[in-house]
């Protein structure tokens, strides 16, 4: 459960970083544009007149904005602060590694190892 959790999360984020939520509404306004389009001038017409560039719809214009923007103001990280509280959380087969990195303190790091427990638990349960 653990891993498949982990692995959507993973998918949603990179999913993110890449961009990908405007291509969904991009597509989605291009069928749009297709559909509206195709009523008046056929389907082919329809399809033409939605990606030539020359009829753009609110959406179109919106996720334009959306990207000209996010492309125009990276993300700036101060790297000092960064490194000065950081922690990692690693995953190693069945281990976890969790390490917490603090330049600021008389104790500059900790690293805890946690171990999953892949076996099954006794059936019934020993008693005691």
């Amino acid at each position: 459960m653990f891993r498949k959790t982990a692995s959507i999360l993973a998918f949603v984020a990179v999913f993110q970083i890449m961009g990908g939520h405007w291509v969904v509404l991009q597509s989605y306004a291009w069928a749009k544009m297709a559909v509206e389009y195709s009523k008046t001038a056929g389907f082919l017409k329809g399809v033409e007149k939605t990606f030539d560039g020359e009829h753009p719809c609110d959406m179109c214009k919106h996720v334009q904005k959306g990207t000209q923007k996010e492309n125009a103001d990276p993300v700036k990280v101060d790297l000092v602060k960064l490194l000065k509280q950081s922690e990692i959380l690693l995953s190693f087969g069945n281990h976890l590694v969790f390490c917490s990195i603090s330049l600021g303190s008389a104790y500059s790091s900790a690293v805890y190892f946690f171990s999953i427990r892949t076996d099954a638990p006794l059936t019934p349960p020993p008693l005691v």
